[in-house]
């Protein structure tokens, strides 16, 4: 699978400013698994002050599926991603993104348009993988994980985190042709809300989660 993404690199003639655009998206993935594996460690060895936090208390995730987590996770990270990250590239080419550093209104305006993107693609997509047919194939994927944990971000299959995860995540970056700067804090930002939904855990000052 890696050399596929290497020969797709050198296919399309991916310049300095794609590699620096996957890059930057990389960064908010570093984060993500420094925080995972964290709250994956907790969930493992469950201490006392843990554990009143967590929503599912007579629940514990074993080994054998944190594994299966992990490795689900690191094939939509490593294999899936940076493919759509290529070709989504070509399409920002064609945008013409903004050469000038973004300003403090700047970034919250364009988080403004980007989340009301988000929640509009998410929603209509959401629903569609909840049709019998897509549930049975795509979206069940995702639910087959009794615990609520933090490794469940990523437990997609590829097809919910092409359309659900990157189709949507990206779109706004596309429609307003945001400096790169803006969409690197934007994708830093939707790696920590999607790490609060799914971790499980209700602490304090975090998100309520007990919806997802």
């Amino acid at each position: 699978m890696f050399e596929i993404v290497y020969d797709i690199f050198n296919y399309l003639n991916c310049n300095t400013q794609c590699t620096q655009y996957i890059y930057d998206y990389y960064i908010s993935i570093n984060i993500y698994w420094i925080i995972v594996l964290l709250f994956t460690y907790l969930d493992y060895i469950e201490p006392k002050w843990y554990i009143k936090y967590k929503i599912q208390k007579n629940k514990k995730i074993s080994i054998k599926r944190i594994v299966k987590l992990i490795k689900q996770n690191l094939f939509n990270q490593l294999c899936i991603t940076p493919i759509f990250l290529i070709f989504w590239y070509k399409l920002l080419e064609l945008r013409i993104l903004d050469i000038n550093e973004p300003t403090f209104y700047t970034i919250i305006s364009h988080f403004i348009i980007y989340f009301i993107t988000v929640e509009f693609l998410f929603y209509h997509i959401h629903f569609l993988l909840h049709h019998p047919i897509l549930f049975k194939w795509i979206h069940k994927h995702h639910h087959d994980e009794l615990n609520t944990v933090a490794l469940n971000s990523y437990n997609n299959h590829f097809t919910e985190h092409l359309l659900s995860g990157l189709f949507t995540m990206n779109s706004g970056h596309l429609i307003m042709g945001s400096h790169k700067k803006v969409f690197k804090y934007w994708s830093i930002g939707v790696v920590l809300v999607s790490i609060v939904f799914h971790c499980g855990v209700h602490l304090p000052l975090l998100f309520p989660n007990e919806f997802v």
